[in-house]
């Protein structure tokens, strides 16, 4: 049985695809989106290759997360194929960017919530913070997002 989604993390390639995103370089450059009503360039993410050969590799739906915290990136991500993005650290740093990001792309947007101990971890789980998993879960209840992915 095929899986449902494929999941491609910003800070870790899975297994099949770890010797392609090691081998790969890719330098940063810019890409211009287009978000009605104004032109926005965007970095390219350093994985962004890498990601899009996946996307081109397989037929199922891909979700990406790690690093994504503006709408123009997300706009990007999204344009390129994938079927949804999920957002971390934004969640906890900027919740209004989460509840814009599921108004303009419905069932496009998930919340992931990283947790030690019951509390939120951020940035690639390199800062613990003060907010309860369960309170940033509750805060999205009513926001549109498409799903919320817990890890801890």
């Amino acid at each position: 049985m095929a899986p449902a989604a494929v999941t491609v993390a910003n800070a870790a390639a899975s297994a099949a695809n770890a010797k392609a995103a090691a081998s790969a370089v890719t330098v940063p450059i810019a890409a211009t989106v287009v978000t009605a009503p104004r032109v926005v360039t965007v970095p390219i993410p350093v994985n962004a290759a890498a990601v899009e050969a996946i996307l081109k590799s397989v037929n199922v739906p891909a979700q990406l997360g790690g690093g994504i915290r503006d709408m123009a990136t997300i706009a990007m991500w999204l344009e390129k194929g994938l079927a949804r993005v999920i957002l971390g650290t934004v969640a906890v740093e900027n919740p209004d960017l989460v509840r814009q990001a599921a108004r303009a792309f419905p069932g496009q947007v998930a919340v992931g919530i990283d947790a030690r101990k019951g509390f939120v971890a951020t940035k690639g789980w390199a800062t613990e913070t003060t907010v309860q998993a369960t309170d940033l879960a509750r805060s999205f209840e009513d926001a549109g997002v498409a799903a919320i992915i817990y890890t801890d």
